[in-house]
């Protein structure tokens, strides 16, 4: 099982910047991490899940609030997630999962959204911690 793309998807102009993975690299770790369990365990079913769609506004309040409570002599965190930036690598790991017939993928964001019936947070409110 396969989840990754939350930490890499961070906007590229932040602080996070030690986080942010390109598109491009994104889909290339993808490859290659499917291509080393294919050759490990070839009989292996592999699941591909997607990253799921965020509230933006309540991320940074999750990360201000940690922040106040373990780091303040540390930068004070910015917004380093949009749904549109995010979207992209959920865009990038379907198209990845299309290329190889033995794996699975989930696709959480759109299951979230669909089920929410949008991405406007007070849609997904109740479905995202």
């Amino acid at each position: 099982m396969l989840t990754s793309g939350v930490n890499d998807c961070v906007v590229p102009s932040t602080s996070s910047l030690s986080q942010h993975v390109s598109v491009e690299e994104y889909k290339q770790n993808l490859t290659d991490m499917i291509a080393f369990l294919n050759q490990e365990w070839p009989l292996a079913k592999i699941l591909l899940i997607t990253a799921t769609p965020c509230i933006p506004e309540k991320w940074l309040e999750e990360m201000t609030l940690q922040w106040k409570l373990h780091y303040e002599d540390g930068p004070v965190p910015e917004q380093d997630r949009t749904l549109e930036h995010t979207k992209l690598y959920v865009d990038a790991c379907i198209a990845v999962a299309e290329r190889y017939k033995e794996v699975c993928l989930v696709d959480a964001w759109n299951a979230v959204v669909n089920a929410a019936g949008g991405t406007s947070p007070d849609l997904l409110m109740d479905l995202l911690p």
